[in-house]
């Protein structure tokens, strides 16, 4: 069986982590500074104000 790992960098980190979460085979992922989209961002911004 094999194994991928991921490596991703901003948009790029999102879309591995997005990937990983739908795939048995993803063995590992490393990502750097991910941006997961504006309304993930909204969301926690929203949090740190309360």
């Amino acid at each position: 069986m094999s194994r991928l790992y991921l490596y991703g960098i901003s948009l790029g980190g999102g879309a591995v982590l997005q990937l990983a979460s739908e795939r048995d085979d993803v063995k590992a992922v490393a990502v750097d500074s991910p941006f997961v989209g504006f309304d993930a961002t909204i969301k926690w911004f929203d949090k740190l104000g309360k």
